[in-house]
Formats: structure tokens, sequence, C-alpha cells
């Protein structure tokens, strides 16, 4: 039994509790629990600051719906910059940082550090099975990491001529790794020697995805480049209408077997089937100016990570939406989009930003 003073706003005689404060200052919770073996009081201060909550206990896990919740703490701040999310099927979570990997167990709400990088070194790429047997990272000026039992060693590096990682994704069992080098994949586990594919060799891939049956692979100044999920050695460009700028792509996503939305430096483009150019049939039609790093689809309802926050769509990239609330200031740029569920039947969108990690309840 536990008893709170003073009374919170819900949850009283629970050991979780939500609490409202008025104005800023150190505000006092004592909780008493009480059970067979006995009873223990003890008093938590709490600092109430003009836009942030700093909460010692299980309160910090709790969010609104429909808004965007810290995930951060002291190991993962709010200072740290997040370009890469991933997840497993049992909830753990990964996610690549400025200055390493950082792993949070199911049901925890800490991260932990699990690898250190340093200097002109970013963790800019993440990939993993579904039962978290392969973890891997794209390092960028190291090459690309494997974990193994808990433990990161390199796979590829200056030696392979692959110390520019910025992309890295899964494929069967298959590894794609992207960089400056362009694309190469090999076998996950034996990654001892890999294969280059002739279009998108001596390019820049900042972004790999696996959509629809494609992987597609974004281009820095090429476009994309992209294949059949089972066929990584015939690779094609989908470029068609796009403008100068629009050629610095970072990210590339597709639907039904085609391309359907494009992230650049300039904006982000849907593919339109019936947009002419150059003698083509269907081209890229852009339909914003903010840069944009990330999307993540769930039947027709897209979400899209920019430099200013985050969009929304429920028709497949024809109209979009903010859903920036929870935030005071949106994040300056919003690097990685992830959607999880969690035990309970909820789903949750997950954000790697320039302030650390955040997660949004969605409907």
């Amino acid at each position: 039994m536990y008893e709170w003073s003073p009374p919170p706003l819900t949850g009283q005689g629970s050991p979780i509790v939500t609490y409202r404060w008025p104005c800023t200052g150190l505000q006092t919770i004592t909780v008493k629990a009480t059970n067979a073996g006995g009873m223990a009081t003890t008093p938590h201060t709490i600092t109430i600051e003009l836009h942030r909550v700093h909460l010692p206990l299980a309160l910090r896990d709790y969010c609104r719906p429909g808004q965007w919740c810290p995930q951060n703490d002291q190991n993962l701040s709010e200072k740290t910059i997040v370009f890469a999310l991933v997840g497993c099927d049992d909830g753990t979570l990964f996610a690549g940082t400025d200055d390493g990997v950082y792993r949070r167990a199911p049901g925890a709400t800490q991260w932990q550090r699990e690898m250190s990088v340093s200097g002109s070194e970013e963790v800019r790429g993440l990939a993993a099975s579904s039962d978290c047997t392969f973890v891997y990272a794209a390092v960028l000026n190291q090459g690309f990491f494997r974990r193994d039992s808990g433990s990161w060693r390199q796979v590829a590096g200056s030696g392979k001529g692959m110390a520019e990682a910025r992309a890295v994704a899964l494929i069967g069992d298959k590894i794609l790794a992207g960089g400056g080098f362009g694309v190469r994949y090999s076998t996950i586990g034996q990654e001892s020697s890999w294969v280059e594919p002739q279009l998108c060799s001596n390019l820049t891939a900042v972004g790999l995805v696996r959509s629809s049956g494609q992987i597609y692979a974004a281009v820095w100044g090429g476009g994309i480049c992209y294949c059949d999920e089972n066929d990584l050695d015939h690779w094609f460009s989908r470029n068609e209408c796009l403008q100068q700028g629009g050629l610095h792509t970072r990210y590339a996503v597709g639907s039904g077997g085609k391309p359907a939305l494009l992230g650049t430096n300039t904006g982000f483009y849907r593919w339109d089937p019936g947009k002419q150019c150059d003698h083509s049939n269907g081209g890229w039609d852009q339909k914003g100016q903010t840069p944009t790093f990330w999307f993540v689809a769930d039947g027709t309802t897209v979400y899209a990570a920019q430099a200013n926050g985050v969009l929304r769509s429920t028709d497949g990239g024809l109209t979009w939406v903010q859903m920036n609330t929870g935030w005071v200031t949106p994040p300056s740029t919003v690097y990685t989009l992830l959607m999880r569920s969690n035990g309970e039947g909820q789903q949750w969108l997950y954000a790697g930003t320039s302030q650390g990690v955040w997660r949004y309840l969605l409907p």
C-alpha cells in the first residue's frame, strides 16, 4: 500500500502517481509504503522549472497521449544528438548518438552507454535483427561495428575503404553498408568480404531503407538508387523531375513496390505517377521546403522527421500537419523516427533529435 502526501492528482494507493504544480521552485513529496513486513516513509524533493520537471520517481515515464515526452536521463541527456534509433521485439532500444551507442533494456527507464566515440566520430546508423541477435552500427570516420554479447567490435573500417560509414540495414541474411564509398553488402556474421554494386559505387550513400520489397539508397548529390531486395547486384536510379537541390537526398521510402517519398536537404518530395518531365512517366513532386531526414509509415499514415519537428499525413503524403505538441520549442532537428508497440497494445513513435530521445503515444 502506498500513501502519498500531499495527495496526488491521480494514483493514490499505487506506486505511480501524477502531480501538477502551478509554480516553479522546490516541492516535497512524501510516500509511505506499507506491507506485511512493516512500514517505511521516504521524502522526495523535486525541482519544478519553467519548462521541464526533473523527476527522480517513476513519474518520469508518464506520457500524456498526443504529446511529445522526453526519454532522456543522466546518461543520455537532452544535450545528446541522436542520429539513429532501432528496436527489437522484446522492447530493447538502441540509440546512435554523437558520443556513442546507448541501450535501454526492456521495461527500463535508464539508458546505458555501450560504445563511446569522440571527436569527429558519430554513430550515424543502426540496424538490428528482430530478436537482437545481430546489431550493427555505422560510425562516421571509423567504420562498421557489430554487437557481440554486449560488446562491440569493428567488422569493416579504413582497411576496407569503409571508414566513412553513414548508414546500415539488414536484409535477410545480408548486411548493407552505406557511406562515402557508396553501397556494399556482405553476409551477416561473415563480414570478411564485401560486394560493391556498380551503380552506387563512388557515391556517398547517407540513408538505406527496406520498403515494400525494395531497397532504397539516398545518395548525397545523386538522388536515389534502388534495387529489389532479392537482387542486391542490380541497382537503378529514380530521379525524374528532381531539381538540383533535390539531388542532395537523405532518405527515401517506397509503397507498393514503387518509390513514394523522398527527403532532401531542400525539402521533401512525393512520387506522382502522372507527372511529366523529360519525357518520363511519373516524377517527384515537391511537397515542402524544410530539410527532411526520415519517414516512417503505418498504412496510409506517414510521419516525417524535419528540421523543425515532425509532420503527419493521413493520406499517404498528399497533405501534412505538424504534430509538435509537448515541445515548448521543437528541437532544431529531428533526425530519425521509430515506431514501436509495447505489451499493453500501445503504439509509440520515438524521435531521435538534437535534444535527445522523445516519444509520442499514438492514437
